[in-house]
């Protein structure tokens, strides 16, 4: 993701262990407020900016009790521990509109789609079921469960798409300066 390893990039090529923590600092606060007008991509992206690589930089992460309390909140939030279990629960409770993370939605749905329960064929020539010789050799069944399962996260893909965000109108302050006179 270009998000992650622009992220990435800033904090490590960064000289001096200052700029590395006012980075780290300031993607946190970021992070935050992606959070808050309910970017979940966005919160997700930063997060792991933050601690797949640069985390092993110890003398970057001696942050303030306000920021690590903030960055361990939110690495609670997205751990991926029983199957993203905090993630899941905030995202059910949340019922106004948000970006959602699609990569959990991609595993979802492969995870769903890989799993069993698709089309099934029974050899009736190698089972010890009676039948008549006018019977076909194969009987299929279709797992219908498992097309569900794939419509209904694909369905609610397609809600969040219609709903619509709130956001607070801000004037253009640029606008205002330059044309507005």
């Amino acid at each position: 993701n270009r998000v992650t390893a622009a992220i990435q990039t800033q904090i490590v090529s960064s000289p001096d262990s200052k700029q590395r923590k006012s980075l780290v600092k300031r993607c946190i606060e970021i992070a935050t407020e992606c959070e808050k007008i309910k970017n979940f991509a966005g919160v997700q992206q930063i997060m792991l900016g933050i601690t797949i690589y640069v985390d092993k930089l110890t003398k970057t992460f001696k942050l303030s009790q306000k920021h690590s309390e903030i960055k361990n909140r939110l690495e609670t939030l997205l751990a991926p521990d029983e199957n993203w279990k905090n993630w899941r629960q905030r995202l059910s409770n949340t019922t106004t509109a948000y970006v959602p993370y699609l990569g959990l939605f991609v595993q979802e749905i492969t995870f769903i789609k890989d799993g069993g329960g698709g089309i099934i064929e029974i050899d009736l020539k190698s089972s010890s079921v009676d039948r008549n010789e006018s019977d076909t050799d194969k009987i299929i069944h279709i797992g219908w469960d498992k097309y569900k399962k794939i419509s209904e996260r694909l369905a609610h893909i397609e809600s969040l798409q219609s709903r619509e965000l709130e956001f607070e109108v801000v004037p253009d302050l640029m606008y205002q300066h330059y044309f507005a006179r």
